[in-house]
């Protein structure tokens, strides 16, 4: 025996809902990529030095 087939008022609603999901799913990945690269960008500011203070040495001239 086979199921009867929906009717289109519930095959609608069902699609209605995967499609709001899915909206939801890729607005909350996206939040996701940008929180991340805010993170990074405040851990490279931390990190990371100008090249003139990290290649200084008495025998390098850098930024002349």
């Amino acid at each position: 025996m086979t199921a009867p087939p929906c009717s289109s008022a519930e095959d609608s609603g069902d699609s209605t809902r995967k499609g709001k999901a899915a909206v939801n799913a890729f607005l909350v990945a996206c939040l996701a990529v940008i929180v991340l690269a805010v993170l990074a960008r405040i851990v490279l500011d931390r990190v990371q030095e100008p090249v003139d203070r990290a290649f200084t040495t008495p025998y390098t001239r850098v930024g002349d």
